[in-house]
């Protein structure tokens, strides 16, 4: 006997107007606080601020990284200028954090190249070669030792 598969987006659809009104009402807000910050700061600035929050009297910037947060920090008293002109007269701080715009996977690491034979050969013929510097011919001894391990 089939079990039929839930539908997740079930629960989503059942949601009224109103609640679905509410998020899109605190989206165009954040939207809305965003534009005013960045119309507010240098034009460099707003490439990298990835979000706005505003929480009780309190407002969360997100900018894409610790260094554009650390000189964003010094731009404190222009964004509330901005946010005071534009009504929001009730928030009285401001947080920077970092969140990057898209968490992309580390890059996959290569496998180390590995030596040829000739290659090998040439490194111990050259240690044998030399004869009047020792210290030189064993250094060249050790590095043909390791890498004909690492081979194996």
């Amino acid at each position: 006997m089939k079990r039929k598969r839930k539908n997740h987006f079930n629960s989503v659809l059942s949601y009224t107007s109103a609640v679905t009104l509410n998020f899109s009402e605190i989206i165009n807000q954040q939207r809305m606080l965003q534009e005013i910050i960045c119309r507010s700061l240098p034009d460099h600035f707003s490439a990298h601020i990835t979000n706005c929050i505003k929480k009780d009297k309190t407002i969360i910037i997100f900018t894409s990284s610790a260094t554009w947060a650390s000189q964003l920090r010094f731009l404190n008293q222009p964004i509330m200028a901005a946010l005071r002109a534009n009504g929001e007269n009730d928030i009285s701080e401001t947080k920077i954090r970092v969140l990057p715009k898209s968490l992309s996977p580390k890059p996959h690491k290569r496998p180390a190249k590995k030596l040829s034979a000739t290659s090998l050969n040439i490194i111990h013929s050259n240690a044998l070669a030399l004869t009047n510097n020792s210290e030189l011919a064993s250094a060249f001894l050790r590095l043909h030792n390791t890498l004909k391990n690492k081979m194996s």
